[in-house]
């Protein structure tokens, strides 16, 4: 799937297993280099999605896309 982002700086982080948007939050934010990112005033949007896994006992996938404003040149557009 596209994320179609149109931003100077895009970051991804992405984790399994916790069942809520709440814990695997504060699990990337228990990880240093994670929680630099979800902290860093340059990115100011956001995305997120879950996919549960067909399998027993796997999942769920989580990612998370972080990514600065659109430069002003693409919003003129």
């Amino acid at each position: 799937m596209a994320a179609n982002i149109n931003s100077d700086k895009v970051i991804e982080s992405i984790g399994v297993g916790p069942q809520t948007a709440a814990e695997i939050i504060n699990y990337w934010l228990d990880i240093d280099t994670d929680c630099q990112q979800l902290l860093n005033p340059e990115t100011t949007r956001i995305g997120m999605a879950c996919e549960v896994a067909d399998e027993a006992g796997k999942g769920p996938y989580w990612s998370l896309l972080l990514s600065s404003p659109e430069p002003e040149s693409l919003l003129a557009e």
